[in-house]
């Protein structure tokens, strides 16, 4: 995979002549073999560590599903190649004798060559549980193939290998029997207690509820078509009797709904927001909705609102007051101005001053230039720039390897002596475009001169991200849960539904497995009320377990 690395090394002759052996010639050619000697170990470290990293870009790639970031992987992917071939072509020169073995070489230096993938290995299963199971054979089989003689067992030597079964989701009726006591003294009889339910005396054990949510809220399952699959697996129920034990969890998961706000809020230096509609489904026919979200790389949040309207965006920001960025929606820049001339109402008993930070994506920004490229080629231009910005960032990520503190001072090393550099650019750039109004091109341009302050805002700030894709890509699941169950049929069943994005999409976003978390909160809230568990502490128990 990747590009060969070929070394030029001047081989020298050894004289016969003992007095020449002492030249200064020759010294100087073994002084510099020395030096190319070094040289080349030092590129060939470099490039493994390049071919390294494009392999798992490569893998990346092919995993991505978000369009703007698959081509940021594949521009980075480019980068890398190319830097290897310039390192190549400016150590080697062109000539294709100093390249290697033809079969090695490039066949155009202007295509990247592509990356070849091996076989992948077998994808390691931690979480399922193993079991072995010897198969032997029958005592009339046990007869050798070749001379016909009696087979024995050969120890303990065994060949083995391994398959993967499923076994059918079983519902099952547990009947508690309650062991009945009697008083010796006075003769009261009492009986050990139940277990503990989400419906007390309620018939069904909370690990129905328990699945019913992640189907329905990780899976995208409608209840109709889960309890239609409970019939085939012999569970006779109803839509109506499922929907009663999502509502039971979702009153124990409140209080880590809420909490989970908080701490977005709160503990948060940059966030990201977002909207997306969401259906009210009423008699008679359906109302607009939407879901409001905030998203950071460890926790997620999302709440219902009827409206798209700036008491909304108050409602879901509150008092926050760090970096906020979005996609230039006009409600969030209208509510930093008014809060410079006088406290915004939240509601009756609360007033608010927002005081984040605005940062605008610059993911949108490149969205219509992208499509009035095909027909204005100075789209071209200020696409490669854009690029320019997000090969800055990729490369920062790349030598920080893993280091959040070395992330950081990368990050502000590089946009200070780059990334400025190629804002400049795109601002001289802008200012010479001439195009006609209404065109794509005229509305990429228009977003540029809007948006400049709120999208040239990161080159401070070394923790705010180029773009809003994060929270693009986690409002992405309660969207295909829409077009799965088309939304909710009351404003209570629409916060139900806020409530299971919002706590499982965080599982996703921490790692942890949203079916254990579930189990976990539902054991300890039913024995302490009002129990809070939030899914990036879970992920740091089980961190600290291991």
């Amino acid at each position: 995979m990747g590009y060969p690395i070929c070394y030029k090394i001047r081989v020298i002759e050894t004289q016969t002549n003992p007095a020449a052996e002492t030249s200064a010639q020759q010294r100087r050619l073994l002084a510099e073999n020395r030096e190319l000697r070094a040289r080349v170990l030092r590129l060939e470290s470099e490039n493994s560590m390049l071919l390294a990293r494009i392999s798992e870009l490569v893998l990346k790639l092919a995993a991505e599903t978000n369009h703007d970031r698959q081509l940021a992987l594949k521009l980075e992917i480019e980068i890398l190649q190319d830097r290897i071939a310039q390192r190549n072509r400016e150590q080697f020169g062109s000539k294709s004798e100093k390249r290697g073995r033809p079969e090695d070489q490039r066949q155009d230096e202007a295509t990247p060559r592509k990356i070849k993938r091996t076989g992948s290995a077998r994808t390691q299963q931690p979480e399922l549980p193993h079991t072995t199971v010897r198969h032997l054979l029958d005592q009339d089989a046990q007869i050798c193939s070749g001379c016909g003689g009696k087979l024995y067992t050969n120890g303990d030597k065994c060949e083995r290998s391994e398959r993967i079964t499923v076994c059918e989701r079983v519902y099952t009726v547990v009947t508690d029997e309650k062991q009945v006591y009697g008083c010796g003294g006075c003769g009261r009889n009492e009986s050990a207690p139940s277990p503990a339910q989400l419906v007390p005396g309620g018939r069904y054990d909370s690990s129905i509820a328990i699945n019913v949510a992640i189907d329905k809220y990780v899976d995208h399952m409608p209840l109709n078509r889960q309890v239609r699959a409970m019939g085939r697996a012999g569970l006779k129920t109803t839509r109506q009797a499922m929907y009663d034990q999502l509502v039971a969890l979702a009153n124990l998961c409140e209080p880590s709904y809420q909490a989970q706000h908080d701490w977005m809020l709160s503990a948060h230096d940059m966030l990201h927001s977002d909207e997306t509609s969401w259906r009210l489904m009423l008699k008679g026919g359906s109302a607009r909705w939407w879901l409001w979200g905030l998203a950071a790389n460890d926790g997620f949040y999302c709440e219902p609102s009827p409206s798209r309207d700036a008491k909304a965006a108050r409602q879901l920001l509150r008092n926050y007051a760090g970096g906020l960025m979005s996609d230039a929606y006009i409600v969030y820049k209208s509510l930093a101005a008014q809060a410079k001339q006088s406290l915004l109402s939240v509601d009756d008993e609360h007033t608010w001053r927002p005081a984040f930070s605005m940062y605008v994506c610059w993911s949108h920004a490149r969205r219509p230039f992208e499509q009035a490229k095909k027909s204005y080629d100075e789209g071209h231009v200020i696409l490669d720039l854009i690029a320019q910005l997000y090969a800055v960032e990729a490369r920062a990520k790349q030598q920080a390897r893993g280091d959040p503190a070395r992330l950081r001072a990368l990050t502000a090393e590089f946009r200070a002596s780059e990334s400025e550099a190629i804002i400049l650019e795109i601002d001289r750039w802008r200012a010479k475009q001439l195009v006609l109004p209404g065109t794509k091109m005229a509305k990429g341009l228009g977003f540029l001169s809007n948006q400049w302050s709120e999208l040239t805002a990161f080159l401070k700030n070394p923790d705010a991200p180029l773009d809003n894709n994060l929270i693009e890509r986690e409002v992405r699941t309660p969207v295909l849960g829409r077009k799965n169950h088309l939304g909710s049929h009351s404003p209570a069943g629409a916060r139900i539904s806020a409530l299971f994005y919002t706590l499982l999409g965080s599982c996703r976003l921490v790692g942890v497995s949203p079916l254990r978390y579930l189990h976990t909160l539902v054991e300890r809230g039913l024995q302490t009320e009002g129990y809070v568990l939030l899914p990036h502490e879970f992920a740091a128990e089980l961190a600290a377990q291991s």
